[in-house]
């Protein structure tokens, strides 16, 4: 859903760069990225250190509405940071406006959506566009929170009645759906619930690699996402 605001937002406004994070209140950081037209590395960057060195995200997000970076800090301002210097400019990113749902007094996720040098910055009625879409992302983004909450609850009640016979003997595992050694360490890793990236860290693999492991097992299981995969393993 997020994804297809940022691509919607970025041709509604005539911007460059999207990106867009859910707050984590316990861990306090911005996790699970979405992004457009913006490196990868630079990103990692961003949520290993400059989130915690940024001048301007803190102040954004406190407000519940649309708001121009400029409006918080002064362009001029902005550009002598190392927030500056060493992430936004590697990619370009020059005029930004960001909206932050909220859900009573919780930050329930962003839009960060930014011009290159060669643009203008936000204008007024660019951000009365971004607050009357805001309030559709919010409703959104809350609806997606509940269901999260919901599988979050699934997968922990799934793997606590099952975590004696399957998570300690998964060579059903092959016997059942024919999976690789390697097939059954991502599905394992799957139902403890790591990400993607996490993973490919844990086996040293690329992330690329990983994604084609879960899609045979999509595949060998006959389930459509991770879900479906948990509950028909956890449940067989």
């Amino acid at each position: 859903m997020r994804q297809q605001v940022g691509m919607y937002l970025l041709n509604l406004l005539d911007a460059d760069y999207f990106a867009s994070y859910v707050w984590d209140g316990p861990r306090v950081g911005f996790l699970h990225r979405v992004a457009i037209n913006m490196s990868e590395d630079n990103l990692t960057h961003y949520e290993a250190y400059f989130q915690y060195h940024d001048p301007i995200t803190p102040k954004l997000q406190r407000r519940k509405q649309a708001t121009a970076v400029s409006q918080i800090m002064p362009h001029s301002a902005l550009k002598q940071t190392e927030f500056f210097n060493e992430f936004l400019s590697v990619d370009g990113l020059t005029y930004g406006l960001n909206f932050h749902a909220h859900d009573g007094v919780n930050n329930i996720g962003d839009l960060r959506i930014w011009r290159s040098r060669k643009r203008n910055d936000f204008t007024k009625r660019d951000i009365e566009i971004v607050n009357a879409l805001g309030n559709v992302f919010t409703n959104g983004m809350k609806i997606a929170k509940s269901k999260r909450e919901v599988i979050d609850e699934l997968k922990t009640d799934l793997e606590s009645e099952t975590k004696h016979s399957l998570a300690m003997n998964p060579d059903f595992l092959v016997r059942e759906y024919h999976l690789t050694s390697r097939e059954v360490d991502v599905c394992m890793a799957l139902i403890q619930g790591l990400s993607d990236k996490e993973i490919a860290r844990r086996y040293s693999v690329s992330f690329t690699t990983v994604r084609t492991h879960i899609k045979h097992l999509f595949e060998k299981l006959h389930v459509s996402g991770r879900t479906q995969l948990i509950h028909k393993v956890l449940t067989h």
